[in-house]
This record gives C-alpha cells, structure tokens and sequence, in this order.
C-alpha cells in the first residue's frame, strides 16, 4: 500500500495505491472513511454513453439519488475515471455540496485522468477499462461491511454487464434504470420476458435485480431508499 497523493498535477484527487485485497479494509480505514457504513456503487457507460442519457442521469443524481446518500451516510463507489457515469457522479457531487466520500476505482496501466470531484481514487493493478471490475466489488464488500450496499446501473456495455453479475455474485441488489440504453435496457428486457441475450437473461434470473425508468425519479429514490 503507498500514498501517491494526486493522479496528476492539476488535479488534486488524493490517490492510494492498492496492491492487495487484503490491505483493502486498511486503507479504508487510514483515509478516515468510517467504514463499515451504507455503499451505493455507480456502475455503467463511459465514454460510450450518449451525452444526453448523461445528463439525464446526472439531474437524476443531483435530485433523487444523492439525498438517499446524505440520509443514509453511505459512501458511493465508482470506476473513478471523467467519462460517463463516473463524470455524472462528481459533477452531481459538486454541484449539490454534499461531502460524502465518493471513492474511485482505477487501474494502475489504464492511462485516463480521474474525475476531479472524487474525494478519494484507489489505485488497483490492471492494465485496461474493466480490470478494476472485481476489485470495485471487493471495495464496496469491505467498505460495507455489515451494512446495506446497493449497485446502480445506468447504460454500460461489456464491463458494466460484468459489474452487475459481481454485485449478484456478492448478494448485492443492483437497480437497473431502464431507457439509459444499451446493457441497462438489455436486461430490463429480459425482465420484462422480451426476447434477450443468455448472458442478460441469467442476470435477469436474479430476485437481487429490479428496473425502474430513468426518468422516475420518485421511484428511483423509493427503491434505494429500500435497500439503503
């Protein structure tokens, strides 16, 4: 384990590299984190993600989604890099004044800036985007501990789909927000028995996984009030 300070000169997003699971509770624990608490995990699109489905989802978070945060105490984890969900997320942090941790998980050889509203960035080994998909996981497992952790899907592609199956994996419930595209609509599909890949159609098997619509914040905010 070893405090890097700064991804890079311009932006002051404290960073700790992580180079065992083992020293993940540790290093938690050295940020003053005040773990175990509430988790809430940001997983879906990156740079892929249609702009406006984005920004949708950022007015989502600002409005609905970040006040369940405040209530509960929860810390959020994300992929911690400036694209897509990861953007939406320190963008809505910024612009609400909240200071929850919001705690990013990046690959050590994946060579992007972190989003600059991130209160802290973990840096795990990995060479490409979705290397830090188990250990996103693995971080929100420890940083829980015995307290309720819930994984929000919005958009996403091959990575997110792999985020969502680990969040099942580790019996953790993932809202999958429906009309944000791509592999959040797939599996809303297959929930909703429309015709479906075998890979969405075994993660829509799960009781762990719901759909609600983007633009419902109401129920947005209802559902993981429910799990958090």
């Amino acid at each position: 384990v070893s405090l890097t300070g700064s991804m890079s000169a311009d932006e002051k997003v404290p960073s700790v590299r992580v180079l065992d699971r083992t020293a993940i509770v540790p290093v938690l624990r050295g940020l003053s984190l005040g773990v175990p608490r509430p988790v809430l995990v940001v997983v879906g699109g990156a740079d892929a993600m249609d702009a406006s489905v984005r920004d949708r989802f950022e007015q989502l978070l600002v409005t609905h989604v970040i006040p369940v945060v405040h209530e509960r105490g929860a810390m959020v984890i994300d992929g911690g890099t400036d694209s897509g969900v990861m953007r939406a997320m320190g963008r809505a942090r910024s612009i609400t004044g909240e200071r929850f941790p919001l705690v990013g998980v990046c690959p050590s050889g994946f060579s992007t800036r972190p989003e600059p509203h991130h209160s802290h960035v973990l840096v795990v080994p990995g060479d490409s985007f979705g290397d830090e998909s188990e250990w996103i996981a693995d971080v929100a497992t420890s940083a829980a501990g015995s307290q309720p952790s819930v994984t929000l899907l919005a958009n996403g592609g091959e990575v997110a789909l792999r985020d969502v199956e680990l969040s099942v994996q580790g019996n953790r419930p993932v809202v999958v927000l429906n009309a944000s595209g791509r592999a959040a609509d797939d599996i809303c599909s297959a929930l909703a028995a429309r015709p479906a890949t075998p890979r969405t159609t075994r993660i829509a098997r799960s009781s762990l996984v719901s759909c609600v619509p983007l633009d419902d914040g109401d129920q947005v905010r209802q559902r993981i009030q429910q799990l958090l």
